[in-house]
Order: structure tokens, then sequence, then C-alpha cells
């Protein structure tokens, strides 16, 4: 696949998650709180139908976030849809909030996955300054390069386990690989620990 094959998936995959948040997504969540999209849809990075957004809200509760979550389900239809809290930090691996994840249709199969975090601002500014700092350094090359091993790396056993996109985009910006092999091999030579 040419770098031009991979620009256009990911033009194409934004206007599709564009279309998402339009049709209501984005108003019901703007009820609630400062809605930030984030992730590959920001970067433009998209390889596959993934949305990650982030509700900045200075105070939620329990009973409020299920009430959001009742709206969104309304709207999306989705086939599954799961809650958890993170607001004590416990899992110091996901952001420090409330999240629902949000399957829409069979992931593989045309189904969209969304995440929402529900973040206070604090939180959501650490957030979207990690996606900045990231899209600050992105060139036309290496975003080329990026979607080149997304495309190959989203497909992978592995992935949204142990191996993430935000190490794709660190990889390729820190100048340790050009190619999905090259980053595999990284990956494997890691010491298991030492990977997030």
């Amino acid at each position: 696949m040419a770098t031009e094959d991979h620009l256009k998936l990911d033009e194409e995959l934004r206007a599709e998650a564009g279309e998402l948040l339009a049709g209501g997504l984005q108003a019901i969540l703007g009820q609630y709180g400062r809605v930030h999209v984030s992730g590959s849809y920001r970067l433009q990075l998209m390889t596959w139908l993934d949305l990650d957004s982030y509700l900045e809200c200075p105070s939620m509760s329990e009973s409020q976030c299920f009430a959001l979550g009742g709206e969104v389900c309304g709207l999306l239809r989705p086939r599954k849809m799961f809650f958890t809290d993170n607001r004590d930090g416990h899992d110091n691996s996901v952001p420090r909030g409330m999240y629902w994840g949000i399957r829409v249709g069979e992931l593989g199969s045309g189904g969209w996955k969304v995440d929402l975090w529900i973040v206070q601002p604090e939180t959501c500014a650490g957030l979207v300054d990690f996606a900045e700092r990231i899209a600050s350094r992105l060139t036309p090359a290496l975003r080329g390069r990026i979607l080149a091993i997304k495309s190959v790396i989203c497909h992978h056993p592995e992935y949204r386990k142990s191996i993430t996109s935000s190490m794709i985009y660190e990889a390729v910006l820190d100048g340790r690989v050009i190619t999905a092999r090259d980053f595999l091999k990284g990956v494997e030579e890691q010491p298991r620990g030492s990977r997030p």
C-alpha cells in the first residue's frame, strides 16, 4: 500500500468519524462539558474505525455519567457499551476519570470503537497537551511512515494490549523505526516488564 493510499484511508475514516460526531454525538457530549476529540482523529493518523474523545467536566456524578451514557446509547444503538470508574487512579495505564467504551457494530466488520473519557480539567489538559506535542512534531513524511506502520500493526494480536499507537508514534518520532518490521523487532527486544 502506497503512502497516498494510507493518507486517503485516513481522510476517509476521519470524514466518517466527523459524520458520527455531527450526527448528534458531539451535541450530546457538549451538554455535559467541553469536548476534545483526540487520538488518531486529531493527529490525522487513522487506520481503522476508532474514535477517542475526552469530555472535560469539573464535576460529574455517577448518575449524571449514566444519564449521559443513556443518551449516547439511544443515539448510537451500540452492540456493546461498558463503564469503567478510574477516578481514584488505580489503573495508571489509563486516564483518571470515568469511561464509556462504546462498540457500534462488530469491530473488524465496519463497526466503530468509540472511547469516551470523562475527566477533570487538569487531567484533560495533560491529555490534550500530549496529543498537541505529538502533532507539533509530525511532518508529511513522518505522518506517512506512521500510517504505513499502523496499517500493519493494527491487525497484530497484541495491538491495544501490549502494543499501543503511542508506542508507534514515539518510536517513529524518536527515529528508531522506519518499517513495521523494525517496530516489531524493537518491541520483541524490550523486556516484558518495561512495556507500557
